[in-house]
């Protein structure tokens, strides 16, 4: 839903083109539960890794929800 700017609103940066950040994503579930405990993941590229802090949330129907923060790179020697 598009965000109204107000003083309620949950405004985390400037609200400048693309606008992106007036959208409030809200998905309405019977309860909250994580599919699985947030986790830290190291992928291998040469000799790189990037890493990432997950958390997957799962769906009724099995649709399966991964919020992802991008923890960086480190060598993978």
């Amino acid at each position: 839903m598009p965000e109204e700017i107000g003083k309620e609103a949950a405004v985390t940066g400037s609200m400048a083109a693309p606008f992106g950040r007036g959208i409030n994503v809200q998905i309405e579930v019977a309860a909250v539960v994580p599919f699985r405990a947030l986790q830290e993941a190291w992928y291998r590229e040469g000799e790189v890794e990037h890493g990432q802090g997950r958390l997957l949330v799962q769906d009724p129907d099995g649709y399966l929800l991964r919020c992802v923060e991008v923890l960086g790179t480190r060598d993978a020697r």
